[in-house]
């Protein structure tokens, strides 16, 4: 994933629940798809209800196996049980149509409020699908948080060695 999901990117939603994923975000998509044949349609894994933001979350086939993986590793336990039960039970995988869409379960729709507009969020290794009023008040969150900082003075403290 050289460069990775980038961007915010506005969508229509159809009266079926399709909508296109942007062309940037399918070829992230397609390099995590070890399947993916040059040319032809990425897969993808959709997942609902992991985090706790008010949104849906993107990851590419390659993203959502390492994470199963590291479930898989743990030792056999509650701790795995659950997270296990999580990642299975909410993650829908989907294939991308000739016309670069998916479509949004009814339940889905109505759970995270986008009848008719999406926005997609670009989050380098995984990207977020919002109601568009939902996306921006968690935004403003956000950016309070942050003030008047120079939002890349944040980077310093993660330098290494000084």
């Amino acid at each position: 994933m050289e460069l990775g999901f980038r961007d915010e990117i506005t969508n229509k939603v159809d009266s079926k629940g399709r909508v296109s994923i942007p062309a940037a975000f399918r070829a992230v998509l397609a390099e995590g798809d070890p399947a993916c044949e040059t040319g032809k349609n990425p897969r993808m894994v959709l997942m609902h209800g992991m985090g706790g933001d008010a949104c849906l979350t993107g990851y590419t086939v390659q993203a959502a196996k390492e994470m199963e993986q590291k479930i898989l590793a743990m030792p056999y336990g509650r701790d795995r049980k659950k997270l296990l039960r999580r990642l299975a039970s909410k993650s829908i995988p989907l294939a991308i149509d000739d016309n670069g869409r998916i479509i949004l379960r009814k339940d889905l729709i109505e759970k995270f409020n986008i009848p008719d507009t999406a926005v997609f969020v670009g989050m380098v290794e995984l990207f977020q699908i919002w109601n568009p009023d939902d996306y921006a008040a968690d935004s403003a969150d956000i950016d309070a948080d942050i003030d008047d900082e120079d939002v890349l003075e944040l980077l310093n403290e993660l330098r290494i060695g000084g």
